[in-house]
């Protein structure tokens, strides 16, 4: 069963309380060969049995242009 989450598609089947502790950060990832900057939306919550955020979920915002230093 998919649902949307701040206009990101969750596609895993999640119970009533992972969907209530979904979180939303950005996160910033630099590719090594083509030294390119973008910039990506991720979706998780944290589990309290493992003890560590579970990732369900990202989506690409675009790429960070290095003159202006401006999300593009």
């Amino acid at each position: 069963m998919s649902f949307i989450f701040n206009g990101i598609r969750i596609k895993k089947s999640l119970t009533k309380e992972q969907r209530d502790a979904l979180v939303e950060d950005c996160y910033q990832r630099t590719d090594s060969v083509t030294n390119v900057t973008s910039v990506f939306r991720r979706v998780s919550y944290y589990d309290s049995k493992r003890q560590f955020n579970v990732y369900v979920a990202q989506q690409k915002i675009g790429v960070i242009d290095p003159v202006t230093g401006k999300v593009v």
